[in-house]
């Protein structure tokens, strides 16, 4: 007799199957089984992770997870779900009608959990029911029910848990014994086990509740590959499950082969810095491949100036951990997505001398970020593939670097490749309550994870980052943060928060030297009780090199204008880094007209307010003029830019001008100050000992100095400043130093100008006229990190569940991992092919609407921008169904008698 199991469709690709145009749903369970099973297998990184975390045997691990896995869609054995699509008749229908507005399958599961739990639990520990306690029972059901409650949310979010016997409503008695028979089946063919001591214990719950995060978004991709009907055929025909599960073996050995999951990859022995990149490592460089490393947590924190090889010392940590056994890849996270693709190019280049394989294909590495589809490296490195959903150029297979096509086309999926390169804010979103954040998570277990400029996270992220790290430290992970200016009591606290769930006093960490190499590891302190002992290690490392240039102030603009034109006569490249967007733009119209009559002269102007497209384009103008093989054209350049100058660009200029702003974004700006060794035309020299240009110097712009300043000391002449960076007090503090040195000599000074500004001794000094200003700033500081407190998954205290947040938000909702008082939205330019049509700004060079996207701070007078004539939202509408993710992007037709207009020259401006 066949089982009434068989009677339930799972899969189907439209509403009016044909005969065999759908798939059982015991085989589409049985189907995401086989590929969850073959990757434990064949994963023994994971596999060992989760067996670390539960306290259980591997092959144990292997049949409970995945028999849990096959119950994920135990909610379509009911008859209301049946009913969306009559393939099969039903002799009984249930009271209700399936409405996924209000409940979803996955919470349908959930219910049969409820009813079968006291069984399955029995089953797993091989306890007869009525020889236990049921308090006892209950206890034992409720862990097991935390890797259940994982599962069921393999759609990406966690499903809601209360008040499921309503749901009762929505299947039938036929529907229950069906599950009760699957059930049944499913022990007779996999015979999980667990002992029920071990379920009792007090900390089996909370290793339970830790691992289920990572559970969860394991469900969720081997439901994606699982579901895929180009490999998993859809079949009607009913054989025994034991049978069907040997066919869905085989074809989960050739998805998960496809999908780049299962690819043996080896990791080159790693035998030195200059075996590797081919010279002679840095100071910094050393430290990294001759520091102790072993298959433990470590942590890394690499402080130097730029230029030092922190991103080559980086490599040389991730490939000795992945040599010891630490980890089984790496995702290196930065700031923006303009150093994300140039880490990505860098990085793409030398992966595959960290991994190697012997087959053709190679290991994937993603870019990370909302617009890679436009970097054309990572375009060449994705794989031929026609399982792609996005318009991705096919490339030749044998490129030096290769991206799986199914891995490129989401950043969901981006963290599940080998290796990745992005923006911080995708490894962030991993303790966010965004739909699927179990994914991202999931794809960082087992990598170290790189962060680049860590010091430029603000209070908001580097609470979401402290959680971060806390749950990467707690999953085994290692991190390696790059650092160019990082205050000592930030020091501190990374290390606090990476050692935080086995540290419960403070690590202090006082080593005043710069450049320094930090590590971090533990140690057991006690078998008997489990503890660990933290291990710090503080190492000065030698300068590479020395750079000085002096520090003068410029007091009003005039005289910069002055400056600027004295140095364009002397033959010199200048730029002047402005704090806001505004400054730029009027400084910029400005030095139009004063040099107007040099006639070979560039002023380039660079912000953040451009299309994605210009902003390409100008910052090729910049590295043509002023990037290291520059010359002659150099001395023909003005750029007059914003803080993205110093975010990205490896370029070097004569003459530098910046208003003032905190000390180590100054830094950071006055890296690209005679940045690379020149002779005295102005062309580049490696082997030249000393530039020939003569001592650098800084020009700072800045109010005049008071020892005792007036409380509008900066707002008066510096409003902008003052808005953007909210302490007077700090960039007063900054001057003071910058004053008394003079000349700056770094790295000798570094240490010095950053303690001098940000340690709790020159806070508690300032002037009496800033303190409430700094008492408001400080303020904000705190709501900040309050704010970043809430907003974070509760992963300390909750599994895998709704509970562990106020809201959990769609995958297509804006949570931003970056907080500001202003905030923006993203805007894309349109203009009229016709008077009743609509086209991108950029629709020649590409139908991509992301070349003609920017962001807006949301003010009231930008408002009336993105209202569109009545006639054009219909157009607008239709635009939106073809490209789904300008659902929240606001448009802006480009026309005149506006508050603010755009070009290619000057961005977004104000008009009259």
């Amino acid at each position: 007799m066949t089982k009434s199991y068989y009677q339930y469709w799972g899969k189907t690709p439209n509403a009016n199957p044909g005969e065999s145009d759908f798939h059982l749903l015991v085989y589409h369970c049985l189907d995401v089984g086989a590929v969850g099973e073959l990757y434990l297998r064949k994963r023994p990184g994971f596999l060992t992770d989760l067996s670390v975390l539960l306290e259980i045997d591997e092959e144990a691990a292997i049949k409970l997870l995945v028999f849990f896995l096959i119950l994920h869609d135990l909610g379509k054995f009911t008859n209301a779900f049946q009913r969306l699509i009559g393939v099969f008749t039903y002799q009984e229908e249930s009271r209700k009608s399936y409405n996924a507005q209000e409940f979803r399958h996955d919470r349908l599961g959930f219910y049969f959990w409820q009813k079968q739990k006291r069984k399955i639990t029995a089953k797993i520990c091989g306890i007869n029911i009525a020889e236990v306690k049921s308090r006892d029972l209950a206890k034992a059901s409720d862990i097991l029910g935390l890797i259940a409650e994982a599962v069921f949310g393999h759609h990406g979010k966690p499903i809601n848990t209360e008040s499921v016997d309503y749901l009762k409503d929505y299947l039938t008695d036929a529907d229950e014994q069906a599950v009760d028979a699957f059930i049944d089946d499913l022990f007779d063919l996999f015979a999980p086990q667990l002992s029920f001591e071990y379920l009792l214990r007090a900390e089996a719950k909370q290793r339970a509740k830790q691992a289920s995060w990572y559970i969860a978004g394991w469900a969720v991709v081997m439901d994606w590959l699982g579901s895929d009907a180009s490999f998993f055929k859809y079949k009607t025909t009913i054989m025994p499950l034991q049978e069907y599960w040997r066919r869905s073996q085989g074809v989960a050995l050739r998805i998960l082969t496809e999908r780049d999951f299962v690819n043996e990859f080896e990791v080159v022995p790693f035998e030195g810095v200059l075996q590797t990149f081919g010279f002679e490592p840095t100071p910094l460089q050393k430290w990294a491949e001759s520091v102790v490393i072993d298959n433990s947590p470590q942590m890394f924190i690499l402080e130097d100036l730029t230029g030092a090889g922190k991103t080559e010392a980086a490599l040389t940590l991730v490939h000795r951990l992945m040599q010891a056994g630490a980890a089984q890849g790496f995702y290196f996270g930065l700031p923006t997505m303009a150093t994300s693709n140039a880490m990505f190019t860098r990085v793409s280049e030398h992966y595959l001398k960290i991994l190697n394989t012997t087959s053709l294909r190679k290991p994937s590495i993603v870019l990370a970020h909302s617009a890679k589809q436009l970097s054309d490296k990572f375009k060449e490195a994705i794989l031929n593939s026609s399982y792609i959903d996005s318009d991705y150029e096919r490339q030749d297979t044998t490129a030096s670097a290769q991206c799986n096509a199914w891995l490129a086309d989401s950043n969901r999926k981006a963290l599940l490749a080998p290796v990745g390169v992005g923006t911080i804010d995708q490894a962030l979103l991993a303790v966010l309550p965004r739909r699927h954040q179990s994914v991202r998570l999931f794809g960082l277990l087992g990598k170290v994870l790189v962060i680049d400029e860590v010091h430029a996270a603000d209070a908001y992220m580097f609470e979401l980052l402290d959680s971060l790290l806390q749950l990467h430290f707690h999953a085994g992970g290692s991190v390696v943060l790059l650092t160019a200016t990082l205050a000592i009591h930030q020091r501190q606290r990374l290390i606090n928060s990476w050692l935080k769930s086995i540290q419960k006093s403070p690590v202090f960490v006082e080593n005043y030297s710069f450049p320094l190499a930090t590590k971090v590891a533990v140690k057991s302190s006690n078998v008997s009780d489990g503890s660990y002992l933290p291990l710090v290690d503080e190492t000065p490392i030698s300068a590479r090199s020395q750079k000085q240039f002096e520090v003068n102030f410029l007091h009003d603009e005039e005289q910069i204008i002055h400056k600027i034109v004295d140095s364009v006569q002397e033959g010199k490249s200048v730029v002047w880094v402005r704090n806001s967007v505004d400054d730029a733009v009027f400084a910029y119209e400005q030095l139009a007209l004063a040099l107007m009559h040099y006639k070979d002269l560039k002023i380039i102007l660079f912000h953040s307010r451009f299309v994605l497209k210009d902003r390409q384009m100008i910052e090729a103008q910049v590295l043509e003029r002023l990037g290291k093989c520059s010359s002659d054209n150099r001395k023909n350049t003005v750029v007059i830019a914003t803080q993205v100058f110093q975010e990205s660009l490896d370029v070097d200029v004569d003459v530098m001008i910046s208003d003032l702003c905190p000390i180590d974004d100054l830094i950071q700006r006055a890296g690209r100050l005679h940045r690379h060794v020149r002779n005295k035309a102005g062309v580049y020299c490696r082997d030249l000992v000393e530039d020939e240009r003569g001592l650098a110097q800084l020009w700072v712009y800045a109010p005049r100095w008071s020892d005792e300043p007036s409380p509008d000391w900066l707002i008066a002449k510096h409003r902008n400043t003052e808005l953007v960076y909210k302490s007077p007090a700090r960039l007063w503090l900054g001057q003071k130093v910058l004053r008394e040195l003079g000349v700056v000599r770094l790295p000798d000074h570094a240490r010095l100008l950053i303690e001098s500004v940000y340690s709790e001794s020159a806070l508690s000094n300032i002037p009496e006229s800033f303190k409430h200003k700094e008492l408001e700033y400080t303020g904000q500081v705190v709501a900040a990190e309050a704010v970043a407190q809430s907003s974070a998954l509760d992963w300390k205290n909750y599994a895998y569940s709704y509970r562990s947040n106020t809201s959990w938000y769609e995958d297509d909702v804006e949570i931003s991992t970056r907080l500001s008082e202003i905030r923006y939205s993203q805007v894309i330019l349109l203009k009229n092919n016709s008077e009743d049509d609509l086209s991108f700004w950029y629709s020649r060079e590409s139908d991509n609407p992301q070349l003609s996207i920017l962001k807006m701070p949301e003010r009231k007078e930008v408002a009336e921008l993105y209202e569109l004539p009545a006639h054009l939202n219909p157009v607008w509408e239709k635009i939106q169904q073809q490209y789904k993710h300008l659902k929240f992007v606001r448009p802006w037709l480009v026309r005149e008698n506006q508050p603010y207009g755009y070009d290619a020259t000057k961005g977004v401006y104000k008009c009259g």
